[in-house]
């Protein structure tokens, strides 16, 4: 089946369709303004390119500290938004793609996670960048894609080669990215004198897509583009998009309610367009305005749906409603905390703690996302700590570095006193005694009230024979807690080595 196209070329006076829509990367470059925006003179454009940056960097602000204004990345930053290189202008989308880990480009829009989905942590600034040149590089290939999409719905490519065509397209733009790391951005972060991971930009690209196809990163999207290959159902809800999106409300609740039809209630998108057909029922004519207001008036209510159900102990409805909310508005960091404490109440301690962190890029919920992030680490050590005690008092070597790697993921998720000290006196079991004195005077210095932690550096003091340090420890002992046991031995110790 072929679908409807505005325009397969990327000519300066046509709206361009790049195809690939909802399931995918990519998206359709139409709107109702597109044409006028595209003829615009060189100045103006450039003018509306450094306005989508701004709002870029307004997003995601750690992206500021790697430009200035006129300078060679806000230059090139500004035309790629200006549509230079593809005769299509372009805009900055605040929301997150789909999976909070991934950046994409969709409807005339580029939109980058503020997610590293490697650590599954707040990503800096370099790494925004990193995928936001990625980004603004792979769209040059638009028209590719499209005859890709095209020709996989006339069964022209079967789902493997699919996936590798698609993949070589995306291999083109990381080789283009691993470029400009080295013609752009390591001047940039030289003049400006910033931190950057070479890493992060694909350095290590092999030069062949054969052999990167084979890495990691290869199969990975690989796994991607084969997850998405195209079937009837997707072309139809994509052809509905294109019609609401351009304002042809008829067109788009015909189109949804055949879609509804092939799949029922099993398809990726039959919740979105159940919701889509209720919206157009009752104004067909809605525009793009009007689709935008009713989705997020749609998420508030899934949100809203979602608190009741989790007040009710209903984690499970909770959860699906929440994920409906974020699949409809995804620029509402409060439906990514809510999503996060259902989570935490289930035990997926690794969910919940990336949805606090995405949800405290809103610096009105830091305070919340902080607190949630802490008693959430507390949950999560303490059947580590019981664990590595239990390991700790066994005394074989297995058990002790066992207990070390429990004690060390602990100290990771909240660096107390008492833990450093445990990791500590399981480092000197294994007779590993600098990593004990390390951990000993680390906990010392969380809590300098923790008496115990002064004999134990000052008895490892003396085995590396540092006399005078240890009377030292001993010393303070005595000084700062001088009814405590740990006094009593400190005081031992001197009487041993002749002190006062």
């Amino acid at each position: 089946m072929k679908l409807e196209k505005i325009s397969a070329k990327l000519s300066p006076k046509v709206v361009v369709l790049i195809y690939l829509t909802l399931p995918f990367r990519f998206g359709m470059l139409a709107s109702s303004s597109s044409a006028s925006e595209i003829s615009q003179k060189p100045a103006q454009a450039f003018m509306r390119g450094e306005k989508e940056l701004e709002k870029m960097l307004a997003d995601r602000p750690q992206m500021s500290e790697y430009l200035q204004p006129k300078d060679i990345l806000w230059t090139w930053t500004a035309n790629q938004f200006a549509g230079k290189d593809t005769g299509v202008p372009l805009c900055w989308d605040s929301t997150s793609p789909l999976n909070a880990a991934e950046s994409d480009y969709t409807l005339g829009a580029i939109r980058i996670s503020p997610v590293d989905r490697r650590q599954l942590k707040p990503a800096r600034g370099d790494q925004l960048w990193m995928e936001a040149v990625n980004e603004l590089l792979n769209i040059r290939n638009g028209h590719e894609y499209e005859i890709l999409w095209e020709k996989a719905l006339a069964g022209e490519l079967g789902r493997a080669e699919w996936a590798k065509r698609n993949c070589e397209l995306e291999f083109e733009a990381l080789k283009q990215t691993k470029q400009f790391y080295f013609e752009v951005w390591v001047k940039q972060i030289s003049k400006l004198d910033r931190p950057s991971n070479p890493e992060d930009w694909r350095i290590n690209l092999p030069n062949s897509f054969d052999l990167w196809y084979q890495t990691v990163d290869g199969k990975e999207l690989s796994g991607y583009w084969l997850s998405k290959f195209p079937t009837l159902p997707d072309s139809i809800c994509a052809k509905a998009l294109l019609a609401e999106r351009l304002g042809n409300g008829e067109t788009a609740l015909a189109r949804y309610k055949e879609y509804l039809d092939l799949v029922g209630d099993d398809g990726t998108y039959s919740k979105m367009a159940k919701l889509s057909v209720q919206r157009l029922s009752r104004d067909v004519k809605g525009t793009i305005h009007d689709v935008r207001l009713s989705q997020k008036q749609a998420a508030r209510e899934c949100y809203e749906e979602g608190i009741v159900a989790f007040q009710h102990g209903n984690e499970n409805l909770a959860l699906v409603k929440f994920n409906a909310a974020i699949d409809l508005d995804r620029n509402e960091y409060t439906y990514f905390f809510a999503r996060g404490s259902v989570f935490d109440r289930l035990g997926d301690f690794e969910k919940a703690k990336l949805d606090y962190e995405v949800a405290s890029l809103d610096l009105s919920l830091q305070d919340k996302c902080t607190l949630a992030l802490s008693n959430l680490a507390k949950r999560k050590i303490l059947p580590l700590l019981k664990d590595a005690y239990e390991k700790l008092s066994g005394g074989t070597k297995k058990d002790l570095l066992t207990a070390v790697k429990e004690y060390e993921e602990a100290v990771q998720l909240d660096d107390a006193a008492e833990t450093r000290f445990d990791l500590g006196l399981t480092f000197e079991k294994l007779g590993k005694t600098a990593d004990a004195l390390d951990n000993y005077l680390k906990a010392l210095k969380l809590n300098p009230d923790l008496a115990v932690a002064y004999p134990a550096i000052g008895m490892t003091y003396e085995k590396i024979g540092k006399m005078s340090l240890a009377k030292e420890y001993y010393h303070r002992c005595l000084d700062l807690q001088p009814s405590s046991a740990a006094a009593k031995s400190c005081q031992q110790r001197l009487k041993v080595l002749g002190a006062d």
